[in-house]
């Protein structure tokens, strides 16, 4: 009957070890979503340690062919969190996710390049964006999907705009911070390029967000475009815009 038993027992772990090495992802992601955190999952394979899907969605920005790495020096933080890699044909990137309890979510070291134009839907106006995005060291923490801090740099390269009217922008820059701890994003933003000048700013937070933005033409027909608009003036030659609001 010892002999049995010991069998049994042996049995039942080797069972269960086989329940965790092939625990798929889908279930947590579930279960975050239920708890706040903005996260969808498409066409996944693997194990909850290690696997991969066509789609990963974070605060609804899909990235494509998502690979990932349990990475369990996290649980040491009361966090569970993988190593992630992505690649499609509108860039690569890779960074570490992570999900804490109260629906947290944090995306930490992201680095990479993204086609610009990815993120035009996301912004107001839905612009049309050409060049590359180049993400260096950016952190950003989610709260029931809401930003609360964020820190790195965001690089555009070869910038221009091809909706409403098209225009070079250059090179641009954007640096992120959080003043204190989970206070929001803080940001500033400069381009200059061969057609206009960008001088900007930006904050956002679990209540809303807003951006404030001096545009200086340099073709006339861009400033009379932006004249055209009705855009508030700002010294001679300049244009302020302002977009605020709640989420």
């Amino acid at each position: 009957m010892k002999i049995r038993a010991g069998w049994l027992l042996y049995g039942g772990l080797a069972y269960l070890g086989w329940l965790l090495a092939t625990l798929p992802l889908a279930p947590l992601v579930q279960l975050a979503r239920e708890a706040g955190a903005p996260l969808q999952l498409q066409g996944e394979s693997g194990s909850l340690w290690r696997g991969e899907a066509l789609q990963l969605a974070v605060a609804g920005f899909a990235l494509g062919n998502p690979r990932w790495d349990f990475a369990p020096a996290a649980l040491l933080r009361g966090r569970l969190a993988w190593d992630l890699s992505f690649r499609d044909a509108d860039g690569a990137a890779i960074g570490r996710l992570a999900v804490g309890s109260g629906g947290r979510l944090e995306l930490r070291a992201l680095s990479g390049r993204l086609a610009a134009r990815r993120i035009g839907p996301l912004l107001p106006m839905r612009p049309g964006l050409a060049g590359d995005l180049v993400f260096d060291g950016v952190d950003l923490r989610l709260r029931q999907g809401r930003p609360v801090a964020a820190g790195g740099q965001v690089r555009w390269l070869e910038a221009a705009l091809t909706t409403p009217m098209p225009f070079v922008v250059g090179s641009a820059e954007l640096e992120l911070q959080t003043p204190e701890a989970d206070a929001g994003i803080a940001g500033v933003y400069q381009a200059t390029g061969p057609d206009l000048e960008v001088r900007g700013q930006l904050s956002a937070g679990a209540a809303g967000y807003r951006t404030e933005t001096l545009l200086t033409p340099r073709q006339a027909e861009l400033g009379n475009w932006l004249r055209a608009m009705g855009l508030p003036r700002a010294g001679n030659n300049a244009f302020r815009v302002v977009y605020e609001g709640n989420w």
